[in-house]
C-alpha cells in the first residue's frame, strides 16, 4: 500500500485521507518549519519534541488520554527522568543538540526555557 505524502511540506507521509485529517491539529505547526528548513532533515527526535511544544502550548498539558477503558493520565503524569538526565553526561550532550537543532526548527520565540526543555525531554526519554 502506497503512502500519501502531506502535499504541503511532502515530508510527512499518511496512510490515507482520514489519517491526515486526523493529524493535521499536530502536523500544522510542524508543516511550515519543515517547509522552511527543507531540504535539511529534521531528526526525529527534534520533531517529536516540537511537537510536545506546540501541542502543551496549545493546553495538551490538560488532556487526559485512556490507556485502558478507566485509567487514564495527562502528560505531566507520565514518569520524569530529569535527575537521571542530568546526571547523564551522554543525554545531556544529546539535549544540548536537540536544542540548537529545536531552536532552528521552530524559532527561538516558541522554545520552552531550559529547565521546561529539559522536563519535557526527561519524560520522553
Amino acid at each position: 500500500r502506497q503512502l500519501l505524502k502531506c502535499a504541503a511540506c511532502g515530508y510527512v507521509q499518511y496512510c490515507n485521507r482520514e489519517c491526515q485529517k486526523q493529524s493535521w491539529e499536530d502536523h500544522k505547526a510542524e508543516c511550515g518549519n519543515l517547509r522552511r528548513v527543507a531540504p535539511r532533515v529534521v531528526p526525529d527526535a527534534a520533531r517529536l519534541l516540537a511537537r510536545i511544544i506546540f501541542k502543551l502550548k496549545r493546553g495538551g498539558d490538560l488532556e487526559r488520554r485512556y490507556y485502558t477503558e478507566t485509567k487514564s493520565r495527562t502528560f505531566k503524569d507520565l514518569m520524569s527522568h530529569y535527575s537521571n538526565v542530568k546526571q547523564d553526561k551522554l543525554k545531556m550532550e544529546h539535549l544540548t543538540a536537540l536544542s540548537v537543532v529545536l531552536t532552528e526548527f521552530i524559532g527561538e520565540s516558541n522554545m520552552p526555557n531550559s529547565a521546561e526543555l529539559l522536563a519535557m525531554y526527561g519524560r520522553v526519554c
